[in-house]
């Protein structure tokens, strides 16, 4: 399974399970995946979307080195 990193910069209010500027490891789904798991900050495995991400009331994950 691939990995790659990624942080929101921004993090709705009162969303106690991220944080913004975070980096956070990413599991993809696939080869051509257009979302991915990660571990929130309570150690749950979240579903996320990169882009137009319901966790962050529509916005996007930017993707770090």
């Amino acid at each position: 399974m691939s990995t790659l990193k990624v942080v929101a910069d921004v993090v709705p209010e009162g969303c106690d399970y991220l944080t913004a500027g975070k980096v956070y490891e990413a599991k993809l789904w696939g080869a051509s995946a257009s979302g991915a798991d990660i571990i929130c900050d309570d150690g749950d495995t979240v579903l996320i979307m990169f882009e137009n991400c319901d966790r962050l009331n529509g916005g996007s994950w930017r993707i770090v080195e």
